[in-house]
């Protein structure tokens, strides 16, 4: 898949495990407060976020081996996108 699908992905199966333990840490009965709250986002930004993306690393390199025998090359496709998704018509440098 796509850098940047990869990179969303990669963010929103982190928030479900933070979001996870919010509810598992309600559920026991430990009491977090708002500011716990932003130590969690920090937490899942700064340690799930990777940790996620280095155990799913090797499924997506697999999907872009499998789409790329089949004729669609996602890297060669990215080199003429912009950020916004526009395709252009010279590679970015």
């Amino acid at each position: 898949m796509r850098t940047a699908t990869f990179a969303a992905i990669c963010a929103f199966i982190s928030a479900v495990i933070v979001w996870l333990l919010q509810f598992l840490s309600a559920y026991l009965g430990i009491s977090i407060p708002y500011i716990d709250w932003i130590i969690f986002k920090a937490i899942e930004f700064a340690i799930f976020v990777p940790i996620v993306g280095l155990i799913l690393y090797p499924v997506n390199e697999r999907v872009r081996f499998w789409r790329k025998k089949r004729g669609r090359d996602i890297e060669a496709e990215e080199k003429y996108e912009t950020d916004s998704g526009i395709i252009k018509l010279t590679p970015n440098d």
